[in-house]
């Protein structure tokens, strides 16, 4: 269908489509398009967080970065037994309490599990001890002045490597020299705008 171009207040979005093809199912087939981290206007940042869950044991990080994608504070942790939702909860309010005590402003959040935005934009009750860490949650982004949005997991690949270390140890830091290689690359691929694949599969 060509190039198309959504204009965005916060982050500036291009996605091409690339085609449309059937599965095999007469009534779905699926789209392809580019995906990529956004870089934003002046004076915005950027929250993104990943998790990941091996033999029942929570790991994952978060990235905060300014609106040139330049890394300002990177995080790493443990959680023990969680499920992945839980797990992706408590990286995210992990985050968002540094940010919070780094007194940070103009916050965007983004968040590749959209089950997570879409609970955290409502005001469903869900069970304890879910149902707690969604308020707090929810309390941090008010205190922010900010909002939880979705990324698809394809633009979201330097939290994939950072989750992928999978350390009992904690990590933060300030630098990138401090991340492994194979994290700083993402980063600087994300700083570039650098796109990947993403097939999003139709309902029918």
């Amino acid at each position: 269908e060509g190039l198309r171009y959504s204009p965005n207040p916060v982050s500036r979005v291009t996605i091409a489509t690339l085609g449309l093809g059937s599965l095999g199912n007469r009534r779905g087939g699926y789209g392809v398009c580019f995906v990529a981290w956004r870089l934003l206007v002046s004076s915005f940042i950027k929250l993104n967080t990943d998790a990941s869950v091996l033999q029942g044991r929570g790991y994952g990080g978060g990235l905060l970065r300014d609106h040139e994608g330049c890394l300002l504070f990177a995080y790493h942790k443990e959680f023990g037994e969680a499920d992945v939702l839980l797990v992706k909860s408590l990286l995210l309010l992990h985050g968002l309490h540094i940010c919070r005590n780094r007194m940070v402003g103009n916050l965007l959040v983004e968040v590749d599990l959209e089950s997570l935005v879409r609970l955290i934009n409502c005001s469903v009750i869900s069970k304890w001890p879910f149902c707690n860490v969604l308020k707090r949650i929810r309390a941090l982004l008010w205190d922010l002045s900010s909002s939880a949005t979705h990324i698809f997991r394809e633009a979201n690949t330097s939290l994939d490597k950072l989750a992928a270390l999978r350390s009992s140890l904690d990590l933060f830091c300030t630098s990138l020299q401090q991340l492994p290689g194979a994290v700083r690359v993402a980063i600087q691929l994300d700083s570039r705008e650098f796109s990947s694949v993403h097939v999003q599969f139709a309902q029918g």
